[in-house]
Order: structure tokens, then sequence, then C-alpha cells
């Protein structure tokens, strides 16, 4: 177990962690980082002091609360600088949701197969299961699967391996609270990272009600993209589907009407998702040709479903809607991953 660093992320904590490390300890004595996510009070500065004095713990302090992302990065940087001969990272909670055999189940994981990249300590919601919980990973598992083409049935997993040569691409990677766990498994489609699931208990001590996670508030932080470009899409989709409206009532074909209106609606939702949805810093000249030719391509393909369709059903505007709401798919996918993609970005070797 020598080549693994466990790290646990911590805000306010109990004398749980205490146990859970005292436990650890019985079966692993690699490097543990624990990082003091902020706010803390004089009795869990006490703990933090135990852990470093009488079970071997580094301890990395925040002064206020940043939230689990930056706890997570902060401990990423402690151990790329302390730790060189260190291959993996291993990332548990401090509540006690996990058990010591998933953790060791975990590690063991690593040094068996060392052709990943990720892996995930996966829990399969049997039993008695929050709502909130359910719910959101249903959610979140759906969502994954068929917008970012990452079929993984526990996304909200805080028992994590990442291999050491990941590390610096995920310390410049969005996001300082809940939502960083979910931009590293878009950064690892981004990356074609290798990601195994390894089966783990699914415990939630009291209902969970110790977890600092917000459902409401932190899923919509999650789901921000995607919402970003529902949003554009809507309103690029309104203008294009106007101007088809009005070229086809004044006897363009549809051929013509639907590129030309995609022509018009196309600068506006360019300019939306490079500066809005994805925010990209980079390569406006590549990006412009992608994305034209993307329009080209979808338009074209838009144009034969209407025309193939309109022979069988003479409703030329409804079948436009139709086929965009199938089109629209294929189009977030293609523009996150090769459109709007900041390709100077620093990548992992």
């Amino acid at each position: 177990m020598n080549n693994a660093c466990l790290l646990i992320p911590s805000y306010k904590p109990t004398e749980s962690i205490v146990k859970l490390i005292s436990d650890l300890r019985r079966h692993y004595s690699g490097p543990i980082v624990v990082v003091d996510d902020g706010n803390s009070s004089s009795e869990q500065q006490a703990l933090f002091k135990n852990l470093i004095e009488n079970h071997s713990v580094d301890v990395v302090h925040h002064i206020t609360n940043l939230g689990k992302g930056r706890a997570l990065k902060s401990g990423f940087n402690r151990i790329l600088l302390n730790w060189p001969d260190i291959e993996w990272v291993i990332t548990a909670d401090s509540d006690g949701q996990h058990q010591i055999s998933d953790i060791l189940k975990l590690i063991h994981s690593t040094e068996s197969e060392k052709n990943k990249d990720i892996f995930m300590g996966s829990r399969q919601f049997q039993g008695q299961v929050p709502l909130r919980s359910r719910v959101g990973n249903g959610i979140s598992k759906y969502v994954f699967k068929y917008l970012v083409g990452l079929n993984i049935q526990d996304t909200q997993t805080g028992l994590r391996g990442y291999h050491r040569r990941i590390l610096k691409v995920l310390l410049n990677t969005s996001g300082e609270r809940f939502e960083f766990e979910t931009n590293m498994l878009l950064e690892a489609k981004k990356n074609n990272w290798a990601i195994k699931e390894v089966p783990i208990a699914t415990i939630y001590i009291d209902e969970n009600k110790s977890s600092h996670f917000n459902p409401l508030y932190d899923s919509m932080k999650i789901y921000f993209l995607i919402l970003r470009f529902l949003g554009s899409s809507i309103t690029s989709s309104a203008l294009d589907f106007l101007c088809f409206a009005v070229f086809i009532n004044t006897g363009l074909k549809i051929y013509e009407s639907n590129l030309l209106g995609r022509f018009i609606s196309g600068w506006f939702n360019f300019y939306l998702n490079k500066n809005v949805v994805f925010k990209q810093k980079s390569n406006i000249t590549v990006s412009m040709i992608r994305y034209w030719t993307l329009v080209f391509v979808m338009g074209t393909i838009s144009s034969f479903i209407i025309n193939g369709l309109v022979e069988i059903w003479d409703q030329p505007l409804i079948l436009k809607l139709l086929a965009e709401s199938v089109l629209f798919f294929i189009s977030y996918a293609i523009q996150k991953e090769f459109v709007f993609i900041d390709t100077d970005r620093t990548k992992h070797e």
C-alpha cells in the first residue's frame, strides 16, 4: 500500500474523524493528509492536533471555509510537493460514510490495475437510502449517461482514487465546492481517462443529516453548464424558428429557409456558447470554423429530415421542432467536446 496516499477533506469534524483514522491505522501505515476546511472551533482544532500527534497525520489548514473542491486541491498540491513517489491519491469523507474495508478495497484496486486513471467507490443504493440522496444520484446518473456520455453508477461518491499523472490537470479544473467532483468527471470525459468503478457499501448515518451538501443549491451549480447550454439553445432556436417561419411563408424552399434561418441565429448562438456557456478563452478562429461546419452539417441533416417527412405530414414547422429536438443532444456533445475547447490548456502527461 506504499503507492497510495489517503486524502480526507474535513469541515467542522466530529469525533468520527478520529475513530475513522484510528481504525485505518490498524491496517494502513501510508501517508494520510487531512484538510481542515476552515472556521473550526477550539474543540475541532483539538481533534486535528490529536490526528497530528497520535496518528501521524499531515493536516493542511484553511483559515476560512473554502469548499470541498478547494480542500481537495489543497490536498493534491500538498501531496505532489511532499510525496514525489506516491502514485495514487485516495479521497474519502470524514464523517464515517465509508467503511474501512471499502477504503482498503479501493487502495488494493490501484495496486492490481495500473492502467486506470480514476477509481470510484460505487454505492448500489439498495435498502434504506434518504430520498434526497436517491433522487440526486438518480438524476446525476442519467444526466451523465445521456448528456455527457459517461455511464457511471454513482457520480456523487466521495470515495475515489486519482493517479498522480492527472493531478496537475485537476488542480486547474474549475469548481471550488461540491461541483468540483462533478467537473472532475467532465474532465475525465474530455481527456478520455480510464475510469473503474469498485462496488462499496451504501451507508447513510442519521439520514445523512451531517452532510454539508445542499441538494437544491449545489445541484444547480453542478448542472449549471447544461442549463446554460439549454437556455442558449432555446433562445437561439426561437430565433431560428422565427426566421424559418418568415422565410418559408415568403415562398423560399425548406432547405433555403432552414439554412438561412440557421445562419442568422447561428451568430447569436456562437456568441452565447463561446462567451457565456463554455467560456472559451482561446482559438476563436478554429472554434468559428468548427462551429459553422457543425451548423452547416446539422442544418443539412435537419433539412433532409423535414423534407423526408413533409410528404407524409404536411406540417413543416412542427417537423422542424421535432428534428431540432433530436439534434439538440448531438449538438451539445459536439460543441462541448470539440468546438469550444481550449486546446492550449495544460494536459496530463
